[in-house]
């Protein structure tokens, strides 16, 4: 792990598992937000959309970019 720190490290863990569930199942967007670890859906919000490009709505929509895979190990 280099050039990461350890909150950039722990909050693309917790996108990439909120990212997981949003395509696997149909838990409402706050809930995921929540047990990922994230206190505030408006943070979330903004911090997954800085980091697949699209709102965890159109993620699970299927409108990411097929580049953006949140499903790839980390």
């Amino acid at each position: 792990m280099t050039g990461v720190t350890l909150h950039q490290w722990l909050l693309r863990s917790r996108l990439r598992d909120a990212a997981r569930r949003l395509a696997a199942a149909r838990d409402p967007i706050t809930a995921v937000a929540l047990d990922v670890g994230f206190r505030d859906l408006s943070n979330f919000v903004r911090t997954f959309r800085a980091e697949f490009g699209v709102s965890p709505g159109r993620y699970r929509a299927g409108a990411y970019p097929p580049s953006t895979s949140a499903l790839s190990p980390a």
